[in-house]
């Protein structure tokens, strides 16, 4: 008999702290956001501060609403300090069919895109311009024509990664987009105030035969530390072989994460690709959808297909799949790594000084398994916004 399990990671968590910089983290700073595909509410600490929410970037926006656009915004004279929140983009969540859900397996669910919250004190003087982007939710599977296809990564400070199609039934999904409040309105790959990275997309899973029953990672986290995609651990008997199914591995501040490595033996399988580091446009393999932040990495292609990496600072890298080479057919895919985020209190920005926090949403693409999925994205992660008020 063969199980799988999702949660275990192979890296070691302290991996994604080597890039820490003397910022305020908190795990109590996130807002309470609801389910997938929402995009949350406001954040206690901006609309507390006696503060005036004055611009807003997200896909709900009146005109600012394209994900990976930069907006500019003016910040009047008279006015020395702002209070920002920004939201990374949640992991899409994978998609499995009811026809191939005969060993009760499961499909991974996407990881949860970061919140940053914080404050920009300028020095007195002119007007400032600067500059809001915001990161789209990693897409599940797009319904057209009938037929469903992977989704490809969403825009953003950096790009999700994308996924591969894999079958008739079975997807994973896309990495979240970051979320990014800069210091130019009209250069993208300005020093940035405050960084969200999103979350990375789930694998899925395959299973042609009644035996067994198997598992698709999920996507890692985004947040003080960006989380790797889950590890799939498939324990076999007899002739069943065991094997780890690895995930993508969180990025580590303006470095990507690392790919989910694919396995020769005793399967055959896929490696993802590697998150983009800071400032390389169009790294990690996702599409190019890049302009200042990394990339999420590309999730594995065929046998299952690996969820796609988070953007970030630097992007999440994407994870593997596997199949068997056995009797049984069956399929396995990890989740993608989460971006990472980002604070600028070393004041790279010249004459400012940023303080912030940096916690985990709650915006995650949700698994859709053993159903017809009825929406036009099944799994679809919340998008990520950008707030400023004064």
């Amino acid at each position: 008999m063969s199980t799988a399990s999702t949660g275990i990671t192979r890296r070691a968590l302290v991996n994604g702290v080597a890039w820490s910089v003397p910022i305020i983290l908190t795990s109590s700073a996130a807002p309470a956001f609801a389910v997938s595909g929402s995009t949350g509410t406001g954040n206690v600490a901006c609309s507390a501060s006696g503060m005036t929410l004055q611009y807003t970037a997200t896909t709900t926006d009146a005109t600012r609403n394209a994900a990976g656009t930069l907006y500019a915004i003016t910040v009047p004279a008279n006015v020395t300090s702002i209070c920002y929140e920004v939201l990374g983009g949640g992991g899409g969540g994978g998609f499995t069919a009811a026809a191939i859900t005969n060993g009760g397996g499961t499909t991974g669910n996407g990881g949860n895109g970061a919140f940053v919250t914080g404050y920009v004190t300028f020095a007195a003087g002119a007007s400032k311009a600067i500059g809001m982007i915001f990161g789209g939710g990693g897409g599940g599977a797009v319904k057209a024509g009938g037929a469903f296809y992977a989704a490809r990564g969403p825009n953003g400070y950096g790009g999700g990664g994308r996924c591969f199609n894999s079958g008739s039934n079975w997807y994973p999904g896309a990495g979240g987009g970051a979320s990014a409040l800069v210091s130019s309105g009209t250069v993208k790959t300005a020093p940035p105030f405050a960084v969200a990275g999103g979350g990375g997309g789930a694998g899925t899973f395959a299973l042609t035969t009644t035996y067994g029953t198997f598992t698709g990672g999920g996507g890692g986290d985004a947040g003080a530390v960006a989380q790797d995609g889950h590890n799939v651990i498939v324990t076999g008997t007899g002739t069943y072989q065991s094997y780890v199914v690895d995930g993508g591995g969180g990025a580590s501040g303006a470095t990507g994460g690392t790919w989910g490595l694919g396995l020769t033996s005793p399967t055959t399988g896929n490696s993802g690709a590697a998150g983009g580091n800071h400032g390389v446009v169009g790294g990690g393999a996702s599409g190019g959808l890049t302009n200042g932040g990394g990339g999420g990495g590309q999730g594995s292609a065929a046998y299952g297909v690996g969820g796609g990496g988070g953007g970030g600072y630097a992007g999440g890298g994407g994870g593997a799949s596997q199949t068997t080479a056995q009797t049984i057919a069956r399929i396995n895919s990890a989740g993608g790594g989460a971006g990472s985020s980002w604070v600028d209190t070393a004041a790279a920005v010249a004459n400012t000084i940023t303080t912030g926090t940096i916690s985990t949403a709650a915006n995650a693409g949700v698994a859709t398994n053993g159903a017809a999925a009825t929406a036009n994205l099944a799994g679809q992660g919340g998008d990520g916004y950008v707030k400023v008020y004064w």
